[in-house]
């Protein structure tokens, strides 16, 4: 009986370690090679001539994106939801600028093409949060796997109603704004 608390003792530490220490490095380390690429996507249209390397727009953008890289290893799910509320309290929400800067780009195009840049820069970031938790490991991992089977199996037996995926889009897109504002807030140039 000792020795079963002690087993689950050690496993648990090893857990606790192990999210708190790796698991977080690694998941960082994505999201920032994530956010390069990116910034080198934005880069490579500026070369091409699709944006202009001295435009408000490209800058703006393209700060965005840094200031995500210098906040990759700050922002977890507890920072995210203090952050939060202490928005709410003082009620100083700022603009998302690297939205505003897209909208401000003439060609439509183009603008597609760096407004996807963004929403795969705020999906990582999402992911790399969600990632970064415990809770997120240890209950809506597992979950999110019984719902995904749960939906394959009602498909196979016809059930065709709704669409998931733009719930899950919808979603990404107001969460990952918020992370934006959170690390143009706290990196201000």
């Amino acid at each position: 009986m000792t020795s079963d608390a002690l087993f689950s003792l050690a496993l648990i530490s090893l857990f606790i370690c192990f999210v708190y220490g790796p698991w977080q490095w690694v998941w960082t380390d994505i999201t920032r090679q994530t956010m390069f690429e990116k910034r080198d996507q934005l880069f490579d249209m500026a070369v091409v001539g699709k944006l202009d390397f001295a435009s408000d727009e490209y800058r703006t953008i393209r700060t965005s994106l840094e200031q995500s890289i210098r906040f990759a290893h700050m922002m977890t799910l507890p920072r995210l939801m203090a952050l939060n509320f202490s928005k709410r309290r003082s009620d100083q929400r700022g603009a998302h600028r690297s939205k505003m800067a897209l909208a401000r780009i003439s060609d439509p195009q183009t603008r597609q093409e760096v407004s996807v840049i963004i929403d795969q820069a705020d999906r990582m970031m999402i992911c790399a949060i969600a990632m970064k938790s415990p809770v997120v490991l240890i209950f809506l991992i597992p979950a999110a796997a019984m719902a995904s089977i749960a939906l394959m199996i009602a498909r196979i037996f016809g059930y065709r109603r709704g669409n998931p995926g733009s719930l899950i889009r919808r979603a990404s897109a107001k969460i990952g704004a918020y992370v934006h504002e959170e690390a143009e807030a706290t990196f201000a140039v």
